[in-house]
């Protein structure tokens, strides 16, 4: 388990930097996810995306009380591929 220790929303770019206890740090990139609409569509404002928020624990990142995403998941799409 990963845990977050500080995040850097991107409202201009829609992507999150986001590092981790462990020094890692990933930019997640949010811009697919908005293209789906639903529940997503909030973040396109900026300003809510920009509203971008650690979790509990540093187990997400969170906006509002309807969108989070897992520490864990994030950085297994987003982290560095070892091959």
């Amino acid at each position: 388990m990963w845990t977050i220790t500080s995040i850097r929303p991107d409202p201009a770019n829609y992507t999150v930097e986001i590092t981790y206890a462990d020094g890692e740090t990933i930019v997640a990139d949010f811009r697919p996810l908005l293209a789906k609409g639903g529940v997503m569509a909030a973040l396109r404002d900026p300003a809510v995306f920009g509203s971008a928020r650690i979790g509990a624990r540093g187990r997400s990142v969170v906006w509002g009380d309807e969108v989070d995403f897992c520490a864990d998941a994030l950085r297994l799409k987003f982290g560095r591929r070892v091959a």
